[in-house]
């Protein structure tokens, strides 16, 4: 590994150190960027008697790349210079009198998930029930006395707050409530309502129809009305280009496109969102590169065969298209990651210089760390980070295993159509295995879950799920641009049809008892761990040509079948042998 490369995995590792140490919403720091400052001055202090030492073979031969250390470090304390704690909430607003009712204007700044925003507050008035029945000489009924009605100043403060989907309040609306007893606030406590703290939320809340009292929304975000206008166009009806007739998406299938569109599962019904899981698939309804390469790529594909594969015309122009993906979709960390990387693929077209896929990788996390630090210690990127690499590094020995059995002779034409099915699913397996190696050990330790039908679900639906995404972004498309001509008519027919015949897989394929909790995670997590290194060690050594192809694929393959079906009757056998 040449000099430069390990100082830039020994950036990566400071800075994602110090991100952690820096943290201020978990109270470990209450001032970030004078941490990373103070790292840039102590760093410039050990770089530069490095610069001015005699020949050392350790260093990079430009001497000068190691003044980059300490200039990240200090961008870096520049760009969380903003990243602070969540404004805590006044004391009555968390402690509030139980025969009272809170007032307060609630303005929406941001869309977390659907049904969930986050509101600035600023509670007004505290009603006081303090109201008796009284007779008043010369009326026959009892009149109720006014409550006590106490005034509150105190800055505004953020508030998640909870709503049905189809009556969330768009971004830029002004909301006055009534807040009742049983709807007052809750404090961020347990594992779900303490990660809004990381969504800039300092405490949580219902809202229900009857609460609201007025509603303006003068001025709304552009952001939101784009955001309403797609959902619009997925959820009204379309015309049928055969039929005088209407189509529209099931209520199911509406939730899997608006998902896979938005990158947000909470779009989807308790039913659906259930199997997904089950199944090991609900990544495909996060935002996630999957998403953000699969819209690149239709941009792509056809500049590439008018100007060339690696043209400048070709990789630039879908970069704009993505960049406004990435902002519509609020910058999530998947897809920040997977921007960067599409951008560095880009920039290769205009430096004409071939990067080596680490350096591919340690370019994406550093680029992603500048400019969203706080989303690079958490649990999305650690997901995502470990799927695409597992992906980069796994997928191409893995990969060569089966090239090492393949004959070169000329095939006939009707047995080559079967072939390249076999091909493509192989393929998908392939990806599949390397992505969710080093992603298993994760989802055990964090979710304490596990989908044994995650290796075959994602073979079959993940393909699906990337002929439909494209379809729908082609249909999103010319519902903007040649609304209710016959080609919309025929893009809209196939692919409402399209995520009917997906939903219909998925529920074929479910079966709920191949999903499992568990209670004492620790030798599980442990084994997904040696079936990591295991595979490692097998294509090292197979790369080295220490074992034979045929010893090396069958040991994948059985690393394969423990991640499906078959780790699940081996665990219950290993259940049984205990438990008698």
């Amino acid at each position: 590994m040449s000099p430069t490369r390990i100082l830039k995995a020994v950036l990566l590792a400071l800075t994602l150190l110090l991100l952690w140490w820096a943290d201020p919403i978990a109270a470990r720091s209450s001032a970030p960027s004078a941490v990373f400052l103070w790292a840039a001055f102590l760093l410039l202090c050990i770089t530069v008697p490095l610069y001015l030492w005699p020949s050392v073979r350790w260093l990079p031969a430009r001497r000068s790349v190691l003044f980059l250390l300490p200039l990240f470090l200090a961008l870096l304390g520049f760009t969380t210079r903003d990243w602070k704690a969540p404004d805590a909430a006044p004391d009555v607003w968390m402690n509030p009198p139980q025969r009272a009712a809170l007032s307060a204007e609630l303005k929406i700044v941001k869309e977390i998930r659907p049904g969930l925003v986050l509101a600035d507050v600023r509670l007004t008035s505290i009603e006081h029930f303090t109201g008796r029945w009284v007779r008043i000489p010369g009326r026959r009924k009892k009149v109720r006395t006014a409550n006590y009605i106490e005034p509150v100043t105190h800055s505004s403060f953020p508030v998640a707050v909870q709503t049905r989907k189809d009556e969330m309040p768009r971004v830029g609306c002004t909301l006055a409530v009534r807040l009742t007893p049983k709807y007052f606030p809750k404090r961020l406590e347990g594992d779900y309502l303490a990660s809004l703290r990381y969504q800039g939320a300092s405490s949580y809340m219902r809202l229900a129809p009857w609460l609201i009292q007025s509603k303006s929304c003068e001025v709304v975000d552009p952001k939101a009305e784009w955001k309403a206008a797609l959902i619009e166009l997925v959820t009204k009806e379309h015309g049928h280009p055969f039929l005088q007739e209407k189509i529209r998406f099931s209520k199911e299938a509406e939730g899997v496109a608006l998902g896979m569109l938005t990158g947000k599962s909470g779009w989807m019904d308790r039913d659906t969102k259930s199997t997904a899981a089950g199944l090991g698939i609900l990544h495909l309804f996060a935002a996630s590169g999957l998403h953000l390469g699969i819209l690149y790529a239709v941009l792509y594909w056809p500049l590439s065969k008018l100007f060339g594969p690696k043209h400048g015309l070709a990789t630039a122009p879908p970069l704009v298209v993505a960049a406004a993906y990435v902002w519509l979709l609020d910058f999530p960390v998947s897809l920040v990651r997977a921007f960067c990387f599409v951008s560095l693929f880009a920039l290769r077209s205009f430096v004409h210089r071939r990067i080596v896929t680490i350096d591919h990788l340690i370019n994406t996390a550093l680029l992603t760390a500048l400019f969203f630090p706080d989303s690079m210690i958490s649990l999305s990127a650690l997901l995502s980070f470990s799927a695409v690499g597992g992906i980069l590094f796994l997928f191409e020995p893995i990969n060569g295993l089966f090239k090492a059995n393949l004959k070169k002779r000329p095939v006939p034409f009707i047995i080559r159509i079967p072939s390249a099915i076999v091909h493509f699913f192989r393929q998908q397996g392939q990806i599949s295995f390397a992505a969710s190696l080093p992603v298993t050990p994760w989802i055990l330790l964090f979710f304490r879950s596990y989908a044994f039908l995650s290796p075959f679900a994602n073979m079959v639906i993940v393909p699906m799920a990337g002929i439909l995404l494209p379809l729908l972004f082609v249909s999103v498309f010319s519902g903007f641009l040649a609304a209710d001509t016959w080609p919309d008519r025929l893009l809209w027919f196939v692919t409402v049809n399209g995520f009917d015949l997906m939903l219909l897989v998925m529920n074929r394929f479910n079966m709920p008892a191949f999903f499992v909790r568990f209670e004492e995670i620790a030798p599980v997590a442990v084994m997904s761990f040696v079936l990591l290194v295991g595979t490692v060690i097998v294509l090292a050594l197979y790369k080295r040509e220490r074992i034979s192809k045929l010893t090396a694929l069958a040991a994948v393959l059985l690393f394969f079948s423990l991640t499906g079906p078959m780790g699940f009757l081996v665990l219950r056998a290993i259940e049984r042998m205990v438990d008698g």
